[in-house]
Parts: structure tokens; sequence; C-alpha cells
């Protein structure tokens, strides 16, 4: 009776390793396809979502390990989950760059049109100075209007320097200098007291030594 039970254990090991066998390659062949589909949306993806492209190669390198340990039917499991990962990826790297170009136009359009507007309303403000106000503009809302005017060009000068890039890095790397600070980075979500007069001013808050 030991012989049929041995010729049975046989068999199955036998069925398992060649059920084993046809899954490797419908698996490698998954994995190399999942693969490409993610080194073909990494640039942008790089670029506009590095968060969740981290997350997405992630995930990949557990797929390859499962691999690697011939977890085939788990690897076949895992592919068509991590495509529609990558295909959300790629959605939102190019919803991320329309955004962007977006705003890159509006830049541009205001650059054209801010300076206009401001020279044009400095003039009207420059020659109604010393002469006689019109009806309709009282000394109190003409007074208004010159103090709006700096505001304005104080704030377009401002937006002019953000929007002006120097350095020889980039704003992403000024942020995010090391690959971890991108996961640990905090970011306050209060302002300063009183700015730049908090810092070179400190108020203490202890209690009276007389309190002690």
């Amino acid at each position: 009776m030991r012989i049929p039970v041995m010729f049975m254990a046989l068999g199955a090991t036998v069925l398992f390793t060649a059920g084993c066998a046809s899954k490797e390659e419908p698996a490698r062949t998954a994995v190399e396809s999942a693969e490409a589909a993610l080194n073909e949306v990494r640039p942008d993806a790089s670029k506009y979502v590095p968060d969740q492209l981290q997350a997405a190669e992630a995930h990949l390198a557990a797929i390859k390990k499962d691999l690697a340990q011939k977890k085939y039917h788990d690897v076949l499991v895992a592919v068509p989950q991590f495509k529609q990962e990558t295909q959300t990826l790629e959605d939102t790297a190019v919803g991320k760059q329309t955004q962007v170009a977006a705003a890159a136009r509006e830049w541009t359009e205001l650059s054209a049109e801010v300076p206009k507007n401001l020279e044009a309303i400095e003039q009207r403000v420059a020659n109604l100075k010393g002469a006689r106000l019109p009806k309709e503009v009282s000394k109190e809302s003409f007074e208004t209007a010159k103090s709006s005017l700096e505001e304005m060009k104080s704030t377009w000068a401002e937006a002019i320097a953000a929007a002006e890039w120097s350095h020889p890095y980039s704003r992403e790397a000024a942020a995010y200098p090391l690959p971890f600070v991108r996961l640990t980075k905090f970011w306050p979500s209060v302002a300063r007291i009183d700015n730049p007069y908090g810092d070179r001013n400190l108020i203490c808050t202890c209690p009276p030594m007389d309190e002690m």
C-alpha cells in the first residue's frame, strides 16, 4: 500500500511543479509589461506627481519580489491592479501638467496687461495731482486711489520677484532637498508672529520671577 501512496505524492508534486511552470512565463511577461507601462509615464510623473510615482515604484518592487519568490499567482493577480494604478498616475500627471501650462499662460497674459494698466492709472493720478478734481472725485477718494495704486505696484513687484528664479537649483529641490523630506516635510499652518519684527523683537511669555 505504501507504493501507491508514494506514486500519488510524486504525482501531486509533479502536477504542482507543472502548474507553477505554466504560470511562470505569463507572470514574467506581466511584470515586464507593467514595468514598461510605468517607464512610459515616469518622465512626466517624476516632474508633476513624484509622490505617487514613488508609491507606484514601491508597488512594482513588491510584485518583482513575489516573482523572485515564485509566487506567480500573486503576481498575476497584482499586475492588473498595478496597471490601473499606473493609468491613474498618468491621468494625474497629465492633469497637473495642464494646470501648470494654464498657469504659465495666465502669467504671460498678466505680465503683458498689468504693467499697462498700472501705467495708465499712474498717469491718471499724476494728471490729477495739483489740479482741480472732477466733481465726481472727492479728495478722500483720490487719496485712497493713490494709496491703492502704491499697494498694487508693490504687490506686482513682489509677484515678479517671486516668479523669477535665478538659483542654480529648482524650486522643487529647494523645498525637497532630499528624497525622505518629501514624506516627512512639515508645512506650518500659521505665519510667524509679526513676521520679521517678531524674529528681531522676541517677546517672553514666561511668568514673572515673583510668581515663581
